[in-house]
C-alpha cells in the first residue's frame, strides 16, 4: 500500500474540524437542504476513521505480542550461550569477531572489548597446519559445516588445543551472512591420552623385557613433556651402588652425555636423595652440580626438579632430574606429570633389578590386553583381570568360585584335555590353541599359556592362565588363505590350489591303487561375447558358468578355474570312463543352455578333454597336459565335444 493511503485516515481526521467550521461560518448552509447529507457524510467518515484507528491499534498490539513471544522463545538460547561451558564465537564472512560468550572471554583471557571487532586469527597459536585451514575454508565455502582441531593461544601466550565446530549462517535469500563457532578446550584430554599412550608403550616394552634405557627413552619421548617444557635426565645406580650412570637424556645436548656418563655417590648424597626432594635452582649437592648442572645451565636451563628412584628395599636405584628454562617451581599439573612419569620409571627400574615382580605383575594384570586368570589346583577360578571379562563376557562375580570347565566349548574330546593335564603335571606349563565358549554361547579360538606355581612341598598351588582371543587373527589368516587359493572372480579354486590338491589326490590314489579323472574345459565362442558386451558382462558369464559346472559335480569332485575361460574338474573316488563321460556331458549340457544376464542372451559351447591317472599320466603336470591336449583335439574336430586322451602312460 502506498504511504499516502497509510496516512489518509489521519489526514481526514485532521481536516474534519476545518470542514465543520466552514459549514458553521456560512449560516445559510445550516438551514439549507444541503446540510443533512453533508453532515451524514461527515459522521460516516468520522465513524470510518475511528474504526480504522481501532484496527490499527489492534494490529500494533498483535505485533507487540509477537515481539514479546519471540523474545521469550529466544531467551533460553541466549541464556544457553551465556552460560554454556563452551567457547562460542560469531564472526562475519571475513572472520571478524561480532560476538563472544562469557566462557570464551574467560578461556582466552581477553575482555569482550578486546575481542569484538578483531579478526579471529588473533587467537591462532601458529601451530595449526595450513592444510587444516584450507580444508576448513573449502568446506565452509560450500556452505557446509566443518569440525576439526585448532591450536589456539590465550592472552598470556599459552597454547591450548580446541575441538571446533563451525557452521555458516545464511540470510533469507540463502546468502552467506556469518559464521558461528563452538569450541571446546581438549588440551587436558589430549595430554591425558598422550600420557596413557606413553604408559601403554612403556608397559608393552616392560612385558617384552626390553632394555631399560629403551623404556626410559619411550617414557621421555612423551609429547606431554614438550607441552610442559620439561627436559628429563635419568641416572641409574650401578650394581655395586657406588656410581650413578647416565641412562637417558633425549632432550638435552650431547655435551651432557659426555660430561656425566658416570658419577660417584657418597653416603651424604645417598641419604639426601632418599628424601622427597624439590630443589628449584641449582642447589643440589656438589657431587652432582659440576658435570650435570653446569652442562644443563649452558643449554639455557635455570631450574630443576629432582626425584629419587628407590627399590623395594628403600635403597637408591636411580635419580631423575627434570630441567626447566624458567626460574620457577613446577605447576600442579607439571608436578602431577612428574610424579606419574617418575612412578613409571621406578616400576621399570625395579623390574630390571627383579625387585618388584609383584608390582609389575599387578600392572600387567590390570593393563594387559590379554586375559589373565588364576585357578587353584582343582581348576576353580580365584581371580580374573578386566581383559578376561571383556573377552569371555563373565564378570569377576560370575566366574570366581566356578570351575574352569565353564569355558569349555565341547570342540575338544577327553583325550585332548588328558594330554593337556599330563603336560601340566610333568612340565608345569602348557600352551596352544583351544576353542572356548563365551557367556553368550559364542565359540571363539584362544591362544592359551598355562603355568603352575608350587607350594614349598612341591604341590600345585595355582595355575595361571594367560590367553588372547585370536578370532580376528584366524579370520585374517582365513582371508589370506582364500585370497591365495581361490579365484577372486568365480570363488572357486585357482590354479595354485588345484595343483596342490591334485598332487595330494595323486599321492592318495597311488597308495590306495585308485583312478583319478581330470576334465579340462575350455569355452567356445566366449571371446566374441567378451568383445561385444565388454569385460564386465564377460565376468558375469564366467561366474554363471562356474556355478553351472559345480552344480553338476559330486561331493567328492573338485573344480577350479585355471585362468581366462579355462576350467578343470578333478574326479576322485575311482571313476571309470563311463562316469567321467556322464559328468562331462552333464556339464556340457548345462553350460550350453542359453545364459541370460543383464537382459542379454549368451550362447556358449564348450570343448572338454579327459585324462585319467594312472592310465594317461602319473604326475599332476602330465595329467593336466594330456587333458589339455584332448581338449584341443575336441576343438580341432569342430568344438562342442568331449574327447578322452589317447596317449598311453609311458
Amino acid at each position: 500500500m502506498p504511504r499516502f493511503f497509510k496516512h489518509l485516515p489521519l489526514a481526514f481526521l485532521a481536516f474534519l474540524p476545518l470542514l465543520a467550521a466552514s459549514f458553521l461560518r456560512h449560516g445559510p448552509l445550516v438551514h439549507s437542504a444541503v446540510w443533512m447529507p453533508v453532515s451524514a457524510l461527515l459522521i460516516s467518515l468520522l465513524i470510518l476513521l475511528v474504526a480504522l484507528n481501532i484496527r490499527r491499534q489492534r494490529h500494533l498490539t498483535h505485533l507487540f505480542k509477537l515481539a514479546s513471544s519471540l523474545e521469550e522463545r529466544l531467551l533460553p538460547f541466549h541464556t544457553a550461550m551465556q552460560q554454556a561451558p563452551l567457547s562460542m564465537i560469531i564472526t562475519d564472512t571475513q572472520a571478524n569477531i561480532q560476538y563472544v560468550n562469557p566462557f570464551m572471554v574467560k578461556r582466552s583471557g581477553y575482555s569482550e572489548g578486546e575481542l569484538v571487532g578483531k579478526n579471529a586469527r588473533m587467537l591462532s597459536s601458529g601451530e595449526t597446519s595450513q592444510d587444516t585451514y584450507r580444508q576448513m575454508w573449502e568446506q565452509l565455502s560450500q556452505l557446509q559445516p566443518w569440525n576439526g582441531r585448532f591450536s589456539s593461544r590465550d592472552k598470556s601466550g599459552r597454547s591450548y588445543l580446541e575441538q571446533v565446530w563451525m557452521a555458516p549462517v545464511l540470510d533469507e535469500g540463502g546468502n552467506l551472512r556469518q559464521f558461528v563457532s563452538i569450541k571446546q578446550d581438549i588440551s587436558e584430554q589430549q595430554r591425558t591420552l598422550e600420557h596413557i599412550q606413553m604408559q601403554n608403550s612403556a608397559l608393552e616394552l616392560l612385558t617384552h623385557n626390553a632394555p631399560l634405557p629403551r623404556i626410559l627413552d619411550t617414557i621421555f619421548a612423551s609429547s606431554t613433556l614438550d607441552h610442559s617444557g620439561l627436559y628429563p635426565v635419568a641416572f641409574l645406580t650401578s650394581t655395586d651402588k657406588q656410581n650413578l650412570h647416565l641412562a637417558s637424556a633425549p632432550a638435552l645436548p650431547h655435551v651432557l652425555e659426555q660430561s656425566a656418563l658416570s658419577l660417584p655417590i657418597d653416603s651424604h648424597l645417598a641419604r639426601t636423595l632418599t628424601q622427597s626432594l624439590s630443589r628449584p635452582g641449582f642447589n643440589a649437592s656438589p657431587d652432582l652440580q659440576n658435570p650435570v648442572h653446569a652442562a644443563a645451565r649452558a643449554d639455557g636451563m635455570h631450574s630443576y626438579w629432582s626425584e629419587p628412584v628407590l627399590d623395594s628395599s628403600g635403597f637408591l636405584a636411580g635419580l631423575v632430574l627434570y630441567y626447566r628454562t624458567s626460574k620457577s617451581l613446577p605447576s600442579s599439573d607439571e608436578l602431577q606429570l612428574i610424579g606419574n612419569m617418575t612412578d613409571l620409571i621406578r616400576l621399570a627400574v625395579q623390574r630390571s633389578q627383579n625387585l618388584a615382580l609383584l608390582q609389575l605383575a599387578e600392572t600387567v594384570y590390570h593393563n594387559s590386553n590379554e586375559a589373565l586368570a588364576v585357578n587353584d589346583a582343582n581348576g576353580v577360578f580365584i581371580t580374573v583381570n578386566p581383559a578376561f571379562t571383556r573377552i569371555t563376557g563373565f564378570s569377576q562375580a560370575e566366574i570366581i568360585g566356578k570351575d574352569f570347565t565353564l569355558l569349555h566349548s565341547n570342540q575338544h574330546d577327553a583325550t585332548f584335555y588328558e594330554r593337556m593335564n599330563t603336560r601340566l603335571e610333568k612340565k608345569g606349563r602348557w600352551k596352544g590353541e583351544i576353542w572356548a565358549r563365551r557367556k553368550n554361547g559364542e565359540l571363539y579360538p584362544q591362544f592359551v599359556s598355562i603355568s603352575n606355581t608350587y607350594n614349598a612341598d612341591g604341590s600345585v598351588r595355582f595355575r595361571v592362565s594367560l590367553f588372547a582371543d585370536i578370532s580376528q587373527q584366524k579370520a585374517n589368516e582365513e582371508q589370506i588363505w582364500r585370497q591365495a587359493n581361490f579365484d577372486s572372480l568365480t570363488g572357486i579354486a585357482n590354479r595354485r590350489f588345484f595343483i596342490s590338491h591334485l598332487e595330494h589326490a595323486i599321492h592318495t590314489a597311488t597308495r590306495q591303487q585308485q583312478r583319478l579323472g581330470l576334465l579340462f574345459i575350455d569355452l567356445d565362442k566366449f571371446k566374441p561375447i567378451n568383445d561385444r558386451y565388454g569385460h564386465r558382462h564377460g565376468d558375469h558369464v564366467l561366474q554363471e558358468v562356474a556355478q553351472r559346472i559345480q552344480k553338476q559335480l559330486r561331493e567328492a569332485d573338485f573344480c577350479a578355474r585355471l585362468g581366462g575361460d579355462e576350467f578343470v574338474v578333478l574326479l576322485e573316488g575311482n571313476p571309470d570312463l563311463e562316469a567321467a563321460m556322464r559328468i562331462a556331458q552333464r556339464i556340457k549340457d548345462s553350460v550350453e543352455q542359453v545364459i541370460t544376464l543383464d537382459g542379454i542372451d549368451s550362447h556358449l559351447s564348450l570343448s572338454c578333454g579327459i585324462s585319467f591317472f594312472p592310465q594317461h599320466a602319473n604326475t599332476a603336470e602330465k595329467l593336466i597336459h594330456e587333458a589339455d591336449n584332448a581338449m584341443y583335439q575336441a576343438k580341432r574336430e569342430g568344438r562342442s565335444q568331449v574327447i578322452v586322451s589317447a596317449a598311453p602312460n609311458d
